[in-house]
């Protein structure tokens, strides 16, 4: 009896806002035959007001629609093969009419959408995938967006054996005025084709993988190389008045696509490619998508051991290939001064204390051991909180360098103007040498890994660094000692005897030679003391404290 009133009173104009909740409501809470029987009704009149001129009319028809959707399909289960396939055409089609590039209504929230696609997945995923995820994959920014968020949200949903999608709910409004919001673990992990298949979506895997690398390379070339800071056009211009218009749409999608690596890899995209459009990224206009790029890039650096080198050699060879104006976009936080951050300096003591004068060691020496092996969970979140329970282990190494990376991060960028000055001041901190003396002694402290392939992996960046800045050239000694000054590394006794490591495993023992090479002539410390006698000949020992020579 009060169904049927309040779905009356509910079609005339000036009830419809307030009363189109309550029939939601009753139609929600009511037994599976009368709902069945009575919801195609008011799904019509939700349909119908989708495009009501009035926005608050248009979302509160939105919000009935994806609560009833999730009724039929969770609930109810749907209820035949041939009326389901119906209703859900008739839905799609009005909410994603065919030939439109938008959603209907607009400018809502892309995550009702992405929701809807999800409750129609659950019980009809082949549907989804096919008359829905794929076609928007290939038409529309926010289609686009909604598309690969909705395919994301399906595939994490299976993965994790989540079970059903809860009922939609308005966030609640504490006191405080604070959202009471539920957080939702996602997965980091990289969605492999082998995964794919063990949730019953290898079918659709590859094609999604295919249509991210193509929306990648497209978005690219419309505002990613052309919205660098470092493009002449983008001088003195703010980020305001050039993601307008078109651009706005796809710098929306682009920060989608971005932000779904590396949990979904393009097809057709190398890892060196993949890697230099995040690194260009990380300088791009777009305040968001840099963010996003960085952290991407990372993620892809900290939590994933087989991209580990490749990123590393990518994003040095990207800041060795660009030209200088690179270094005018990056924050005086990109060379961090260690000597003022004081958790940074907490953060050494798996290795010792970074002081160029001798000292003693600090910190417990048991703890410090156990630090080294520990796992760092501080790799910035994207799509919500994100469990990495499964990761390998790795280095206090590279948690060192994570921190330096994230002070670069956590800062804003500077505007382009105040930042131009940096390459006319040999000694302003971004300096292209500067930056490349930060980079080396990265390399040096990524030397003292336990582990071979980190430490592999410093080699080949310190091997590939002389070769942009040799040490015979006294300008770039100087930067070097320099910053070394700063660093205050204690019981740092020399790079030399970092380097005899690599003569205890034959997987590094020719790259290392190869270094002794190139840094012997220019070492202060002699190799062997001509000026003594035949047959005493006094060698000098890398170990030793003074950096003097001890009789053989």
């Amino acid at each position: 009896i009060l169904y049927d009133t309040t779905l009356e009173l509910s079609s005339r104009k000036k009830h419809s806002l307030a009363l189109y909740p309550l029939v939601t409501c009753l139609l929600c809470v009511s037994q599976k035959q009368l709902f069945l029987n009575r919801w195609h009704v008011f799904l019509n009149n939700c349909l119908s007001n989708l495009k009501n001129k009035d926005p608050k009319m248009a979302r509160v028809a939105l919000e009935s629609l994806y609560r009833l959707l999730w009724v039929y399909m969770i609930q109810i289960k749907c209820k035949s093969n041939t009326a389901t396939q119906s209703r859900l055409i008739t839905i799609t089609t009005t909410l994603f009419p065919k030939g439109s590039r938008g959603v209907v209504p607009r400018d809502m929230p892309l995550n009702i959408f992405v929701k809807i696609i999800q409750f129609i997945a659950q019980e009809r995923l082949d549907f989804a995938m096919k008359e829905i995820i794929f076609d928007f994959l290939c038409v529309g920014k926010a289609r686009m967006s909604i598309g690969l968020r909705a395919f994301l949200v399906i595939a994490d949903s299976l993965q994790q054996k989540d079970g059903e999608p809860p009922m939609p709910v308005t966030g609640a409004v504490l006191p405080s005025g604070n959202t009471l919001r539920v957080k939702k673990t996602y997965l980091s992990k990289t969605l492999t084709e082998e995964e794919a298949k063990m949730i019953g979506m290898s079918l659709y895997y590859s094609q999604v993988c295919k249509a991210v690398g193509n929306i990648l390379r497209h978005l690219d070339k419309g505002v990613g190389r052309c919205m660098m800071l470092t493009n002449v056009q983008m001088l003195n211009k703010e980020p305001e008045d050039m993601i307008t218009g078109e651009r706005k749409p796809k710098i929306l999608l682009f920060r989608t696509c971005v932000a779904a690596i590396p949990r979904l890899l393009p097809d057709g995209m190398s890892k060196l490619e993949l890697i230099d459009l995040l690194a260009r990224l990380s300088i791009h206009m777009d305040d968001e998508l840099r963010h996003i790029a960085q952290n991407s890039l990372q993620g892809l650096l900290v939590d994933f051991c087989d991209w580990r080198e490749e990123v590393l050699f990518g994003f040095t060879n990207f800041l060795l290939r660009e030209n200088s104006d690179l270094f005018t976009v990056l924050s005086r936080s990109s060379s961090p001064d260690l000597n003022s951050s004081s958790k940074l300096m907490a953060s050494r003591k798996s290795t010792g204390q970074l002081n160029v004068n001798p000292g003693t060691p600090s910190g417990n020496t048991t703890t410090a051991e156990r630090s080294r092996h520990q796992r760092s969970f501080s790799v910035p979140k994207k799509f919500g909180v994100v469990d990495r329970s499964s990761d390998p282990p790795r280095s206090a190494t590279l948690d060192r360098i994570q921190a330096c990376t994230q002070q670069g991060l956590s800062s804003k960028t500077r505007s382009n103007s105040s930042l131009k000055d940096s390459l006319t001041d040999p000694s302003h901190v971004n300096h292209p040498t500067n930056l490349l003396a930060t980079i080396f002694w990265v390399t040096v402290a990524l030397m003292e890994s336990d582990f071979e392939f980190e430490y592999l992996m410093a080699l080949r960046l310190l091997n590939r660094l002389l070769a942009h800045m040799p040490l015979d050239k006294a300008e770039n000694r100087e930067k070097l000692e320099k910053l070394q000054g700063q660093l205050q590394w204690a019981e740092f006794s020399g790079l030399q005897q970092l380097l005899l490591k690599g003569l205890t495993s034959l997987t590094t023992t020719d790259l290392t030679l190869q270094l002794f090479s190139l840094l012997t002539p220019v070492s202060k410390v002699p190799m062997v003391d001509s000026s003594q006698a035949i047959g005493k000949a006094s060698i000098a020992h890398p170990c030793s404290p003074d950096g003097g020579c001890i009789q053989p």
